[in-house]
């Protein structure tokens, strides 16, 4: 015979909790809302200083957060060894290279 799902056990006496499924969902919610928000204030602090910076630039500076948020989307594929990661690794990653002294082809 099964325990009861709640109450008390009859043969020691002590309580029973129900048991709840985990649902990741809310926590996953709850994280990627944290992120998003914590990159849409690092994106406004870096357009009103770049724009005070450069004030008649306001177009490059507009075009230049968007590439930057743009390149998010790049992350996981520039680890992979295609033509098509190297050429980005090439491209959006040079300043990495000169920093982390990584090569592409390493």
């Amino acid at each position: 015979m099964y325990p009861p799902l709640s109450g008390v056990d009859p043969l020691y006496l002590r309580p029973i909790c129900v048991i709840r499924i985990y649902n990741p969902l809310p926590m996953t919610a709850l994280i990627v809302t944290i992120a998003l928000a914590t990159f849409l204030i690092a994106n406004i602090a870096a357009y009103f200083v770049l724009v005070r910076i450069h004030p008649r630039r306001r177009a490059i500076v507009i075009a230049l957060v968007i590439l930057g948020n743009v390149m998010w989307m790049f992350l996981p594929i520039l680890n992979a060894r295609t033509d098509f990661s190297v050429t980005l690794w090439v491209e959006l990653g040079s300043c990495l290279e000169n920093q982390l002294n990584v090569h592409p082809l390493s």
